[in-house]
């Protein structure tokens, strides 16, 4: 349930209840067990199953590397079945840890050769009650599957790509995140004990790393039914927990995130005589921009007489990476500049058109900085992308920024705008940053704004090199949601291809025709049936020939160049679905006003 909630009369925005995460939902599927044709072939399969599955297990002791450390005796069961409850599972002798979609239940059995299952297995088979029903006909009857957990159950999307992609070397040290299944429990205690013991093993193998690095300390979240792990390990010891399903703890196990999806800049600047800032009341309403930072001294945001638009301000990177004062944004031509630019204005464009009917900021922007350039972590980096530390999670990043942003009375901000996108969100679970979002937008009463996710122009050469054309491939799996745009109590916001302010239309032809489906957007269905996004707003269109944008497809936004003094010009322009996220982010900022 959400937390206790302040009068409806003072808040704007309608009640959320907690995202689903790891926890055991125990959801009603209805209809009760699927009657059977043939129950003893049924019963007879699933003994088979059980077989097989101990054969397996007996198999993986039997071939394990003599250098992995040992692992416990309890195992990994996967139950495949969509008519199944976790309580009666647990009448099967086993016990219940997660609920996925598509009727996945995550189980574990401290014994290999599953007694209780198979003897109620084998009384299907053989017994029937006084009815004539087979016994015990409503917990095996449903049962489609039995088998150890393995690779791809545990295995996020891009640690599963770079596997297959042969990149994962036995010998090579690899950060991972890691979750763990019990958390706060007595069981969560236990379970990263003999996770701590496994890892020391690596250690040696890791050198010049410290042990305490390896063993995730500092790097590391106790949720309630979940903790969340950040380590460094060997090739060898990932696969090592994936593969074997005595790593009966292990929930799920992925490359660290990088963030994969961000509006893009052109060359192309312009020109126009900005508008006066409006003298803000102290009480008007504040949006916090949680991204690469901003150029708060823009003239969009800061007149030469010192009147501002711009709220508080924090840098929330690590102080060894940059000092807690330095606030501004560090991207070539800005990225959280530009957000803010179109959170505080909307639409730029009567800037160049009818100045006169540019729109007032009606909102303080609040600066939340959780992004530094690619080349600040890495000196090989081919761009100045913006990135997360690989020391920060970002569902611990997302509840810093509502502490700060949000709690402090008597400027409590309401409404976040976050315009970037990570790896695509898991199929059959939560992710933890969706996860910290639902659960702050419910306890907090709070509206997150949230990118659906850009498509690269090499994804879009893959897809059409394919045979996709558009807005066919916009269906396609490889262009789903961008995490944390699976959140339930976010509104999740795709892109639109503009309307141009001059016709006709270039010779080089669009992609998408005005106002359909923006070339780059992504959307996708979530668990238990949702589709995303939510609303949609324009974000940009690109080219046929050679999926670049021009500046009569593009967003107008503010140019962080024009401050640093490597542009002339104090506007630039930009694509992307960051920037319709930014641009509904306004719009709710001025019904907030109201």
């Amino acid at each position: 349930m959400a937390g206790q909630l302040p009068p409806s009369e003072t808040r704007p925005f309608l009640a959320f209840t907690q995202g689903p995460k790891n926890k055991l939902r125990q959801r009603v599927r209805g209809g009760g067990p699927k009657p059977r044709e043939n129950t003893e072939a049924h019963g007879q399969n699933l003994l088979k199953q059980i077989d097989d599955f101990q054969r397996l297990i007996d198999s993986q002791t039997r071939d394990r590397a003599s250098d992995l450390p040992p692992l416990p005796d309890d195992t990994q069961v996967i139950i495949e079945s969509k008519r199944l409850t976790p309580e009666q599972v647990g009448s099967l002798g086993l016990k219940p840890i997660e609920e996925r979609d598509n009727g996945l239940l995550v189980t574990i059995s401290p014994n290999v050769t599953l007694p209780t299952l198979a003897t109620k297995a084998q009384s299907y088979v053989s017994q029937r009650t006084d009815s004539g029903n087979p016994k015990f006909n409503g917990v095996i009857a449903p049962i489609e599957q039995i088998r150890p957990a393995g690779r791809h159950d545990k295995a996020g999307d891009r640690l599963a790509a770079w596997i297959e992609a042969g990149h994962l070397q036995p010998n090579q040290p690899v950060w991972v995140d890691i979750e763990l299944t019990g958390g706060q429990s007595s069981d969560g205690v236990d379970n990263r004990q003999e996770f701590y013991t496994y890892l020391t093993n690596f250690s040696d193998d890791l050198s010049p790393y410290q042990e305490d690095v390896v063993t995730a300390t500092g790097h590391y979240l106790i949720e309630v039914d979940y903790s969340l792990h950040r380590v460094l390990l060997p090739g060898r010891a990932v696969l090592d927990l994936l593969d074997d399903s005595r790593a009966n703890w292990i929930l799920s196990i992925d490359l660290v995130p990088e963030v994969e999806s961000y509006a893009t800049p052109l060359a192309a600047t312009a020109q126009a005589d900005l508008p006066p800032l409006p003298d803000l009341s102290p009480d008007s309403p504040r949006v916090v921009v949680i991204d690469s930072g901003i150029a708060a001294e823009h003239p969009l945001f800061t007149t030469s007489e010192g009147r501002t638009i711009m709220g508080r301000q924090r840098n929330f990177l690590p102080d060894t990476v940059e000092p807690a004062d330095l606030t501004t944004d560090e991207i070539d031509q800005g990225h959280g500049t530009a957000i803010a630019s179109v959170v505080a204005y909307g639409s730029l464009l009567n800037l160049t058109q009818a100045p006169d009917e540019i729109t007032t900021p009606v909102v303080w922007i609040e600066n939340a900085k959780i992004l530094l350039p690619a080349a600040k972590l890495d000196p090989d980096a081919v761009d100045s992308s913006p990135q997360l530390h690989p020391l920060q999670f970002p569902k611990a990043l997302i509840r810093e920024v509502v502490e700060v942003f949000h709690q402090p009375l008597p400027q409590r901000c309401k409404i976040f705008n976050l315009s970037i996108g990570t790896v695509p969100h898991p199929q059959q679970a939560i992710s933890n940053w969706a996860e910290e979002i639902d659960n702050c937008s419910a306890r907090s009463d709070l509206l997150f704004v949230i990118s659906a996710g850009d498509l690269t122009s090499a994804e879009l050469v893959e897809l059409m090199t394919g045979g996709a054309t558009y807005p066919a491939y916009l269906l396609s799996p490889k262009t789903r949601l961008r995490d944390p745009g699976q959140a339930y109590n976010a509104l999740t916001v795709g892109a639109l291809t503009p309307i141009p302010p001059t016709l006709p239309w270039p010779s080089a032809p669009f992609l998408a025709q005005p106002e359909h489906p923006a070339p780059f957007t992504r959307s996708g269905l979530l668990q238990f049936g949702p589709v995303k996004p939510d609303v949609v707003e324009t974000g940009g269109n690109w080219q046929k020939d050679d999926l670049t944008a021009l500046p009569e497809s593009a967003i107008l936004v503010a140019n962080r160049n024009y401050v640093t003094g490597q542009a002339d010009q104090p506007l630039g322009f930009q694509t992307g679905v960051g920037l319709a996220a930014a641009q509904v982010t306004h719009l709710a900022g001025r019904i907030q006003a109201r």
